[in-house]
């Protein structure tokens, strides 16, 4: 035996809210704002769309690393 460790595993610390619109789901980070978070199992328009925006920032900071460079 190399080692003997008790670990605990635990989920994620952050603020989750959860809003329903009827059988729609919404989930939001709060840390200390709150926006959009990308969860399985939310509606698959608010996933959707949250999915995109997150896609858009991404290529637009990616492209504007590019031309830093």
């Amino acid at each position: 035996m190399i080692a003997d460790r008790l670990i605990q595993v635990e989920g994620p610390m952050d603020n989750v809210v959860t809003v329903y619109r009827g059988v729609e789901r919404e989930s939001y980070s709060c840390m200390p704002v709150c926006q959009r978070r990308i969860t399985l199992g939310d509606s698959e328009g608010y996933f959707k769309s949250t999915i995109d925006q997150a896609g858009t920032l991404n290529t637009q900071a990616t492209g504007a690393a590019a031309k830093g460079n």
